[in-house]
């Protein structure tokens, strides 16, 4: 089968009216000023994108050409892509709205913290989780007792087996030695 060529496509009104060629770009003005605004209000950036009517995906995209241009241009013979300065500065602008938000955010958990040992201990514990939070051990332990053993447990009993303890004494007073 002998294959059909696409016609031509007359290119002269679109290069005369100076308008690109395909879709509008999604990387607007007004798409770039929602998403930093919402980052400065220290929401995640998915949500920003969400927020500005585009996707997570594409958003990285955007922030990855501009954080390479930065790397591109930190050696010394590089010169500046006129096409990626709009990505430079758009990731600089998110970086620094990313920054404004925790400072934000640290001012005012400090705040809070006056008066409040609640809050003075999550924030060390944020801060310096090794710590302050260290990762706990946890095990898991299965009883199968028996209608007997079942009896024999006392409302405190499982009161603290319902929040996932374990009385000290419970296998001694059913009779259960710990092996």
């Amino acid at each position: 089968m002998k294959r059909k060529d696409n016609p031509p496509v007359d290119l002269s009104d679109s290069r005369a009216t100076g308008r690109p060629i395909g879709r509008p770009s999604l990387f607007t003005p007004e798409a770039q000023a929602k998403i930093i605004m919402a980052v400065q209000a220290g929401n995640f950036l998915d949500t920003a994108a969400r927020y500005a009517g585009v996707t997570y995906d594409t958003f990285r995209n955007w922030m990855v050409r501009g954080e390479k241009e930065l790397a591109r241009l930190a050696h010394p013979s590089a010169k500046p892509r006129e096409s990626e300065a709009p990505f430079v500065d758009f990731f600089k602008a998110v970086t620094e709205a990313e920054a404004q938000a925790e400072v934000a955010a640290v001012s005012h958990w400090q705040t809070a913290i006056q008066g409040n040992w609640q809050a003075a201990a999550a924030f060390v514990k944020s801060r310096h989780r090794r710590r302050w939070d260290p990762p706990q051990s946890q095990v898991n332990v299965q009883l199968n007792l028996t209608a007997d053993e079942l009896a024999k447990l006392t409302d405190e009993d499982i009161a603290e087996l319902s929040e996932g303890r374990i009385p000290s004494d419970l296998l001694t007073r059913l009779g259960r030695p710990l092996a």
